[in-house]
């Protein structure tokens, strides 16, 4: 009986959408068949699904396909649904119910159906059959977000089929399933279905497929000027050190602490006076290493965008092997810092055979994070290859295109600081490719950013502190200050002694200025590390008016690091 039902609603939605294609007609949209994380495809059984390819051989008066859009080419897209006004508001359909008992009755697994990534899959799958062709990462963000759904990285898999048998929804979320894609938390499906006019009935499957760490309450894709945005959840995979990544309208960047009790946490953003887009990324160390938890895009005083204006990526078919590739998607890098009024980061052999390792270790053992199982993290690579790096980062990802790879990092709001620290001055890229069963090749890629140890001499680093301290002095009208050498001399013992520990360092050298009697009535210590002596930022005290002299030490870490400490003691 549930299974008549379900023919009968089916072939219901199939008359309704013929009635509605006659009436409006075709639209110019786009929707994407598979994510930078996953591509698989499916193969029909003989006796059901037939692909839309080869049912046009069983029968020459199939109409053509539509014409795939170029390369290069504008495209505007068009929702199918208007854009949702909450995340995790989707309304549970009677089809949402039918997929929850199939996939109960298909495995034990903790698998979790969502109403608006199914909303999300019908939007893939509908806008897919519209362009004949894979669209870029922008546009599968666009329409995971106008769907109201929260995703993470994200598989999806599409089926064209003939057959309305349960069975090919089966195998459409089996493969799902059976293959999730790379996250922490449980995976969370959401199965979308469109008809298309034809002959025969056109029935294209949808399954999008995410794994969350955390569950969120619901929240507002509409957000009042000068108010408060506040997300609020539960953690549901092990993370610690959260911190959310704001990117406000007008492209400034804030950070925003988050309130952890327990396993709740709360974060709170004030939207501003300015209307536009606001994204904020939640981020953290996970069991995988550095992450991100979700990212969700709001708008400040304006509509949600009903429709998304892009220009498909040009052929990456001159890229043939890994070398070219490396250097194309270090242009691509470094073409988003200029537009971003940065200078290029300079190309560094040394970081992109590192990067190239990483990529090929996770190709070669089929894992995508920054902790490798042989290797660890990427400041561990770096020290094994003897790299000294005052400073460095790095990004990942997995796409079928270098440029979608780009545009995703972009997105990504903790990956975009990456791309546009002006902390950094090389970068290396490694890419590796994998050649998939539908014929298609994707590449995995690594942007291994870092500004070399520069090699410092300390008593000229010594000297010029002590300038740059009295020039600050004569323009705030202060007396410049003698450089005491005794107490410099004490300082000097106390840091090559202990160097990690800045408060300790801070009382050492008190207390031997005291034991040796130079400690007059009013001495303050004061320690800081670096990364590099352009970091250095000197406190506020050094110009204040009574103080008479200092003394001071300098020096750099003989590890990868390079790390610069500096002591000063000053007195009145």
């Amino acid at each position: 009986m549930a299974r008549t039902f379900t023919r009968l609603s089916i072939a219901l939605l199939f008359i309704c959408v013929i009635i509605t294609w006659h009436l409006q007609g075709p639209s110019t949209r786009t929707v994407p068949e598979t994510t930078s994380h996953d591509k698989r495809s499916i193969l029909p059984d003989e006796n059901e699904p037939i692909s839309m390819a080869a049912e046009s051989k069983l029968d020459n008066q199939e109409p053509p396909k539509p014409a795939v859009t170029p390369d290069g080419a504008r495209v505007v897209v068009n929702l199918s649904e208007s854009s949702a006004s909450w995340y995790l508001r989707g309304d549970t359909t009677g089809n949402e119910r039918f997929y929850r008992t199939l996939i109960a009755e298909m495995t034990d697994k903790e698998v979790y159906l969502s109403a608006d990534l199914g909303r999300a899959a019908r939007e893939f799958v509908f806008q897919y059959t519209e362009l004949s062709k894979e669209p870029p990462t922008d546009i599968r963000n666009f329409l995971l977000e106008a769907s109201g759904a929260l995703a993470a990285d994200t598989s999806f898999q599409h089926l064209r089929t003939n057959s309305l048998r349960s069975k090919a929804l089966q195998r459409s979320i089996a493969s799902i399933i059976d293959h999730p894609p790379d996250g922490d938390g449980p995976l969370v499906v959401g199965v979308g279905e469109v008809f298309t006019p034809g002959r025969q009935t056109k029935r294209h499957i949808g399954v999008v497929g995410t794994r969350l760490p955390v569950r969120l309450e619901p929240v507002p894709r509409r957000l009042e000027l000068n108010s408060q945005w506040t997300l609020q959840g539960q953690l549901l995979a092990s993370f610690r050190q959260l911190k959310a990544l704001v990117l406000h309208p007008g492209n400034k960047d804030s950070r925003v602490p988050v309130d952890v009790q327990g396993d709740r946490f709360t974060v709170r953003i004030a939207t501003g006076d300015a209307q536009g887009e606001i994204r904020v990324q939640l981020v953290g160390e996970g069991p995988r290493g550095p992450g991100k938890l979700f990212q969700l895009t709001a708008y400040v005083g304006v509509d949600p965008p009903e429709r998304y204006v892009t220009t498909l990526p040009v052929s990456e078919s001159h890229i043939t092997d890994a070398d070219a590739a490396a250097r194309y998607a270090a242009r691509l890098l470094n073409r988003d810092r200029r537009r971003h009024g940065l200078s290029a980061l300079q190309w560094d052999d040394r970081l992109a055979a590192v990067a190239s390792d990483h990529s090929r270790d996770m190709r070669d053992q089929d894992f995508f994070s920054h902790r490798s199982p042989t290797t660890g993290l990427h400041s561990a690579r770096l020290a094994q290859a003897g790299y000294r790096a005052s400073t460095s980062a790095e990004n990942l990802a997995l796409n079928v295109s270098l440029q979608e790879a780009q545009s995703g990092l972009m997105h990504s709001l903790g990956h975009r600081l990456n791309i546009l620290s002006t902390r950094v001055s090389h970068v290396g890229v490694g890419v590796v490719g994998e050649e998939l069963e539908d014929g298609q090749r994707r590449w995995w890629v690594t942007q291994l950013f870092a500004k070399p140890v520069v090699r410092i001499d300390t008593a000229e680093a010594e000297s010029k502190i002590v300038s740059a301290i009295n020039r600050a002095r004569t323009q705030a009208g202060q007396n410049p200050l003698k450089r005491s050498r005794p107490i410099s001399r004490i300082a000097a013992s106390v840091i090559d002694g202990e160097r990690r520990d800045l408060n300790t360092l801070t009382q050492r050298v008190l207390n031997q200025v005291r034991t040796q009697g130079l400690l007059r009535s009013k001495t303050r210590a004061w320690a800081a590390s670096v990364p590099d002596f352009e970091a250095l930022q000197l406190p506020g005290f050094a110009r204040a008016d009574r103080v008479q002299s200092v003394g001071l030490s300098v020096r750099q870490a003989e590890d990868s690091t390079g790390a610069i400490t500096v002591l000063l003691v000053f007195s009145q």
